[in-house]
């Protein structure tokens, strides 16, 4: 759905960004490669797999109900330029297969020095590639899907979810952060992607990296590859509860000083005399 820009007096300009279902589908084949048309991934082996401290690999050791005991932190790096930290809040009772995946490589040490290798301003960043391309799945292979349409689980702005390909059961290690809460797009993956966890503080380093230029990715024509350099330098598993912050998780309202606002159409209704709409 393309987005339709209205100009009124003073001045009304639409928001760029409009991600359309074959942007989608990108999403939906990123695990196993950046694009369907490029070939399969290169093995996983170049990528050290260290043994995790917590063993979240073991359910005797950490059971489910465990898994509620930790939470994730992610220092994060722009051109080798500290930003800041996103802490994320992980929803163990609802999605613990993938709760515990990601609790997983994040001990292991796999999503450290870790690259956002696609970004969407108003839609979402991905990460998690092992060798940071967007190619190539965990050491761990694939996990069962966790879908949900339960108002909790909504995808939103600050939200941590998982990649997959065409199989619902195919997410392995990369995930993505949604950027944006009111894009139809969104609202798609819902009950078609296994959302996680919520970001609980960290908004101005998700802004940062989200605003990120970027080029058109060469394999799909989708404006998704930055031009800078965004890492996640350690992606750390913290046990004990979530802290309480004062910071409201949403997307910023921008500072445009005394110009009238941006403001995106996403529909427009007009009725014409004679017609049977009023």
């Amino acid at each position: 759905m393309k987005i339709l820009t209205l100009i009124i007096s003073p001045l009304l300009l639409a928001a760029c960004g409009d991600i359309s279902s074959s942007n989608l589908e990108e999403v939906r084949t990123a695990e196993e490669t950046p694009s369907s048309q490029e070939p399969a991934a290169a093995p996983v082996a170049a990528v050290q797999v260290a043994s995790g401290s917590h063993h979240f690999e073991d359910a005797t050791i950490v059971s489910d109900e465990q898994l509620s005991n930790y939470y994730i932190e992610m220092d994060c790096e722009i051109d080798g330029a500290s930003v800041g930290t996103m802490t994320f809040e992980l929803w163990a009772a609802a999605a613990p297969i993938h709760v515990r995946n990601f609790l997983r490589y994040a001990d292991e040490g796999l999503y450290d020095n870790r690259k956002y290798h696609r970004i969407l301003r108003d839609f979402m960043i991905q990460g998690g590639s092992p060798d940071n391309t967007g190619a190539g799945k965990g050491a761990h292979g694939n996990i069962k899907a966790e879908f949900s349409n339960e108002k909790s689980r909504a995808h939103r702005y600050g939200v941590l979810s998982m990649a997959r390909g065409g199989n619902p059961d195919s997410a392995s290690s990369q995930y993505f952060v949604i950027t944006d809460s009111y894009n139809p797009s969104v609202k798609n993956l819902d009950n078609s992607y296994s959302s996680f966890g919520i970001m609980v503080d960290g908004v101005a380093v998700l802004e940062q990296i989200a605003n990120i230029k970027c080029t058109a990715n060469p394999m799909s024509g989708e404006p998704s590859n930055p031009t800078q350099e965004a890492m996640v330098k350690t992606c750390r598993v913290v046990e004990g509860t979530v802290p309480q912050f004062d910071e409201i998780v949403r997307r910023p309202m921008a500072d445009i000083g005394d110009e009238p606002e941006h403001i995106r159409i996403q529909h427009i209704l007009i009725s014409f005399a004679g017609t049977r709409t009023t």
